[in-house]
């Protein structure tokens, strides 16, 4: 206490003091700011990030090309990939069809059973299925000049947007994409450049590239505040040095 009140003084008595103060708490704000920016960029690297990749291949060489993948250290999972749409009305969905396995190693997902089943993220869900529907939404629908009846899950772990539905053999077949899942994020590039030498291109880059800009950024971000947190707390240490001792 008594050391509180003579500081209290000494701020009263010498402005270099009330300036040691004032750095010094500049210092902890920005402090602050560098420990939720290192937790904030810690866990954008944590964060899984699929490739939606095209191939050249399309039977056996892809079938083959995919097996590797799914073999590399972070993979994972890796699957053929088909895109479809269905409409409803007026309303229209667009549908990312995958195999079965990469739909439950990635997303927690069990397609066996019921054949007609699609898995939305909620903004998706919400637009085809309808603001109040309730999961499963069993919906009529089109598919090309197919009349079919479906169940329509909403899935909160997907993306917003997203709409997926499980694939065969059959209907994967003839497919040039495929899509793969690292489970960490990569801000080097590393792992687009390792799928491009495996003969893949990256169709999907620009949102890659996006998340890599959004790493930068926040590192950028955590540089600073770590440096601006330093030179404030020189600036204190100076002040109170200099300070009048009495």
């Amino acid at each position: 206490m008594n050391a509180l009140k003579r500081l209290w003084r000494l701020r009263r008595e010498d402005d270099r003091v009330k300036l040691a103060l004032l750095f010094l708490l500049i210092a902890g704000i920005l402090a602050g700011y560098a420990v939720s920016g290192a937790a904030e960029y810690a866990a954008l690297l944590d964060r899984p990030v699929e490739y939606v990749l095209s191939s050249p291949e399309k039977g056996a060489g892809l079938d083959g090309a995919l097996e590797r993948l799914r073999e590399t250290d972070g993979v994972a999972g890796a699957s053929r990939q088909r895109e479809y749409s269905v409409s409803s009305g007026e309303k229209t969905l667009s549908v990312t069809e995958l195999e079965s396995g990469y739909l439950s190693a990635c997303f927690g997902i069990e397609p066996a059973g019921e054949a007609k089943r699609f898995w939305l993220g909620a903004g998706a869900f919400s637009a085809f299925c309808g603001a109040h529907a309730e999961s499963p939404a069993q919906c009529a629908y089109a598919a090309g000049e197919k009349e079919e009846h479906g169940a329509f899950y909403l899935e909160n772990g997907l993306p917003e947007s997203a709409a997926f539905a499980a694939g065969t053999t059959k209907t994967l077949a003839q497919s040039g994409f495929a899509r793969v899942m690292f489970e960490k994020t990569d801000p080097s590039g590393a792992d687009a450049e390792r799928l491009k030498s495996m003969g893949f291109s990256v169709v999907n880059g620009e949102e890659v590239l996006r998340r890599g800009y959004e790493a930068e950024l926040l590192l950028t971000r955590l540089g600073f505040s770590l440096l601006a947190a330093a030179f404030a707390a020189l600036l204190a240490r100076i002040y109170w040095k200099t300070r009048i001792v009495r």
